[in-house]
């Protein structure tokens, strides 16, 4: 016990000092704060997208444009930035290919578990749902308005949207993604179900960049409020 008290004890004393070598510089003024900051954002910008930087030439290339100077010329500036953006794509490419492979594996098997719940139905037309509470109103037409509430998850349980917890929508039921449409055919109003959507169904291979990635399954809860 007392060992194990003596490492800790020694750990923390090694981070601590290790957290004490990194000094915040001594910011004099505006400027030197900015200049922080934009160092930081480009860097980290690049970083994000995949860019691997050379830190002493970023700092030469930063001198050169305060003094009015360029090593390169304006055709090879342009061929850096062509050759950058191609380079950027394949990447790009590479990750929506990994990660609809990725979404697509696990969506599969998130429907092979839920078919262990007997409540689940999984209708003919593809559709696959749970119905929390059964409405006994009328189903709505394709051009019809409906007052509704939404809720969307990822498939591990991540929030990506919801009206529950604020106000419902009025939506043209032919305007939302092909699984609500789906369910709306079939759905009594006065009805909440939890739709279980593939990407075929949901938002596609291509997702929505920044919410939704490739390929990926998602739970879509719906609350058929009333038709308008």
């Amino acid at each position: 016990m007392k060992y194990l008290a003596f490492i800790l004890f020694v750990s923390f004393a090694f981070f601590s000092c290790k957290e004490e070598r990194i000094e915040k510089p001594d910011f004099k003024n505006i400027t030197d704060s900015l200049s922080y900051l934009v160092g930081y954002d480009f860097a980290d910008y690049h970083k994000k997208n995949g860019n691997t930087l050379n830190p002493d030439f970023v700092n030469q290339g930063m001198l050169d444009a305060l003094g009015d100077t360029n090593l390169f010329t304006n055709e090879e500036v342009m061929s850096i930035k062509v050759r950058l953006q191609k380079d950027q794509e394949v990447k790009r490419a590479e990750k929506l290919k990994e990660q609809l492979k990725t979404n697509t594996d696990a969506g599969k098997k998130f429907i092979e578990k839920i078919k262990e719940d007997k409540n689940v139905v999984f209708d003919k037309s593809g559709l696959v749902y749970k119905i929390v509470q059964q409405g006994t109103g009328k189903v709505a037409k394709p051009e019809q308005t409906a007052l509704m509430n939404l809720e969307l998850k990822t498939i591990d349980g991540k929030l990506i949207y919801s009206t529950f917890e604020e106000q419902p929508v009025e939506k043209v039921i032919n305007t939302n993604i092909i699984g609500v449409q789906m369910a709306f055919t079939i759905m009594p109003e006065g009805s909440t179900w939890e739709l279980y959507l593939p990407a075929e169904q949901a938002y596609g291979d291509e997702g929505i960049p920044g919410y939704i990635e490739p390929g990926q399954y998602l739970i879509f809860k719906i609350e058929f409020i009333k038709l308008k």
